[in-house]
């Protein structure tokens, strides 16, 4: 009895063992060019084999602990079955992949840390999402800096006083560099300076272009002696 008890506690999470991951997922993750087809392959490979719930993280090592009876058993089975998991995946990266990886000690981890690197329509989305959040959060300082708004401008600054340094568009353009551009808006400009430090005043864009780069560029000749006073 003793021995069924161990038995069935052990095989509580299926343990391929003799499994050769390489006869399904025989090429090797090296890059996101391969990682789509790679990812197919080997999500086929493990959910046929009854443990995809290890790297989508429906089957989790707590889990497996919240279980009365043979708790301890039956985390002794996870993990087991966890390292089984987490070498198939290790064992189909390439050897830097490999490398970049090997930290996380769960299959689940090194899964998931390979979808921050690889995943492009994942990245892309979390990218786009990040954008549209800055894109809401700053819209009113770019609207009144566009519009040479100083009333609006000086109530957003007195609420978030960092704001004068934040990149409100998206090529890290300050509310000063947008300012510039125009010599209607110097009065603004002149304003906003008095709010801001040198280092803010100096911010460049992701192009190295600072504000005063931008009023040089535009021929705001009473902006840039401003911003070089």
């Amino acid at each position: 009895m003793a021995y069924s008890s161990t038995t069935s506690s052990v095989e509580k999470y299926p343990y391929p063992w003799e499994v050769n991951v390489l006869d399904f997922v025989p090429d090797k993750l090296s890059d996101a060019k391969c990682y789509p087809q790679w990812k197919q392959l080997m999500v086929d490979f493990i959910e046929s084999q009854g443990l995809l719930g290890f790297v989508d993280g429906s089957t989790t090592e707590a889990a497996s602990k919240r279980v009365s009876q043979a708790a301890s058993s039956n985390s002794v089975s996870w993990r087991r079955s966890d390292n089984l998991v987490r070498g198939w995946i290790l064992t189909t990266l390439d050897k830097d992949t490999r490398l970049q990886v090997l930290r996380y000690t769960t299959a689940r981890g090194v899964w998931t840390r390979l979808v921050d690197m690889f995943d492009r329509a994942k990245n892309r989305f979390q990218l786009d999402e990040e954008t549209e959040k800055k894109k809401r959060r700053y819209l009113p300082l770019r609207i009144a800096a566009i519009e040479g708004d100083w009333d609006t401008t000086s109530k957003i600054i007195e609420s978030e006083p960092d704001i004068v340094r934040a990149a409100i568009m998206p090529y890290s353009d300050t509310a000063l560099s947008l300012a510039v551009k125009s010599s209607r808006r110097n009065h603004f400009v002149e304003k906003i300076l008095k709010k801001m430090s040198p280092e803010d005043a100096g911010l460049a864009d992701q192009w190295g272009r600072t504000a005063l780069h931008r009023a040089a560029g535009v021929g705001n000749v009473e902006a840039a002696k401003l911003l070089a006073s």
